[in-house]
């Protein structure tokens, strides 16, 4: 792993995301659409977009929002 470097050498960051809004069926028209599209695309096996939405849309950048931005480092 990273053996060679020493803990005072490194910056940890940590950014927690959540989707745009909690359910599917309150994004505006015009993004559900585009999610359905992107989802339709991405997982086309999945029979709920919505679960999928929940579970997937923090991660994305037109359907997820930063909540917080952490960092940490070694004394």
């Amino acid at each position: 792993m990273l053996y060679t470097v020493a803990l005072d050498q490194l910056l940890l960051l940590d950014i927690e995301t959540t989707p745009l809004t909690p359910s599917l069926d309150q994004l505006p028209a015009e993004l559900k659409a585009l999610w359905l599209e992107k989802n339709a695309k991405t997982l086309p096996d999945s029979d709920d977009p919505a679960a999928d939405y929940f579970s997937k849309a923090g991660l994305t950048a037109e359907f997820g929002k930063i909540v917080c931005i952490s960092a940490g480092f070694f004394l």
